[in-house]
Parts: C-alpha cells; sequence; structure tokens
C-alpha cells in the first residue's frame, strides 16, 4: 500500500495535478463495497472520479446506483439491449450498422461478473485502475516517457508493474478509454 501512496505523491509532484489521482476496484463480492459511502442518488462513473479527486471522497456504487448507461453496460450491470443500439445511434452515429459495431468492439464484463465498484483516492486501497485528471501539457511528460521504451526517467525506473500499467491506461486513447473534459480514464 506504501508503494501506492509514493506513487500517487509523485504523480501529483511531477505532474503538478491540480486533483488528486483516483482508484478504481472492480468489486466482485458485495463486502468490498463497503470501503466507501453509497451515493443517495444515482451518480455516473464520472462525477464519482471528479469528488474522489476533488474532495478525497471514497464512494461505493453498487449496480443500482450507477447513473451512466454507457458505464452500466460496460461494468455488467446489466446485459446489452436495443436501447443501447438507440442510445449509439444518438450519441455517436446516424448509421445503425456503425452504431452496432461500436458495441461489439467496446470492451464490457459479461453481466453480472462484478457487483460494483469502489472510486476514491488512489492512496486509500489497492485499485483495478488509476485515474489522473490531466490536461495537455500534463499529458506530455506521460507520452515523452512512454516514447522512451525502457522506462529511463528517473522518477519511472523503480517503479513496478503496477506503476508502468498506470502509465499506459492514463496516456493512451483507444476503445477502453473515456474522455470527460480534460480528463482520461480507463474504463
Amino acid at each position: 500500500m506504501s508503494q501506492i501512496r509514493e506513487t500517487a505523491e509523485i504523480f501529483q509532484r511531477i505532474l503538478r495535478l491540480k486533483s488528486f489521482p483516483v482508484g478504481i476496484k472492480l468489486c466482485q463480492r458485495p463486502e468490498e463495497l463497503s470501503k466507501g459511502k453509497v451515493p443517495t442518488e444515482k451518480l455516473s462513473l464520472c462525477q464519482m472520479v471528479k469528488l474522489a479527486s476533488q474532495g478525497k471522497w471514497q464512494l461505493s456504487c453498487p449496480k443500482d446506483k450507477m447513473g451512466c448507461f454507457t458505464a452500466q453496460l460496460m461494468l455488467g450491470f446489466r446485459p446489452q439491449s436495443e436501447k443501447d443500439i438507440e442510445h449509439h445511434i444518438k450519441q455517436f452515429t446516424d448509421n445503425r450498422e456503425i452504431a452496432e459495431n461500436i458495441l461489439v468492439v467496446k470492451p464490457k464484463f459479461k453481466t453480472g461478473e462484478i457487483e460494483g465498484i469502489l472510486v476514491g483516492p488512489l492512496e486509500n486501497f489497492e485499485p483495478d485502475v488509476a485515474v489522473l485528471i490531466i490536461d495537455s501539457a500534463q499529458a506530455l511528460p506521460l507520452l515523452e516517457a512512454y516514447g522512451l521504451g525502457d522506462w529511463q526517467r528517473p522518477f519511472l525506473q523503480k517503479w513496478d508493474k503496477f506503476c508502468l500499467m498506470f502509465l499506459w491506461c492514463c496516456c493512451f486513447p483507444s476503445d477502453t478509454i473515456t474522455k470527460f473534459g480534460n480528463s482520461l480514464c480507463w474504463s
């Protein structure tokens, strides 16, 4: 756990983050959700990350408290339906075939595979996913570090596999990365 706390502090210092690094735990058992506060209203994944990054909130989100339609599907909180295709037609394209293809390639957990998520400051628990809310200037040193390929940056030399995965997840847009504002979040 001290390695994670140290990692969070290093990211905050080196990148001059304006918010706290956030961890997301994919909880397979309901008792894992007891480590956070359950919101009284449904919240989106983005709202939970923002609360954790700004106020150091630690939130538990069981399936019934996820307010984001897309996150519900991707986290396996519900099966895919015709509504998903309609949602993607409205949000991304006016072509049904393209909407269906987006849903095919979008990464998803199996329905019921996880019970909920725990979202909070990175230093509070061992996460499955780490999230940095960064701007373009803060992204540059991360991209440069990755571009070196051998991780020779002084602040990257002694980090374990978690940290390398952390950087990979936070830096590179792909189908597994959701953009919101100036944020990058691995989903």
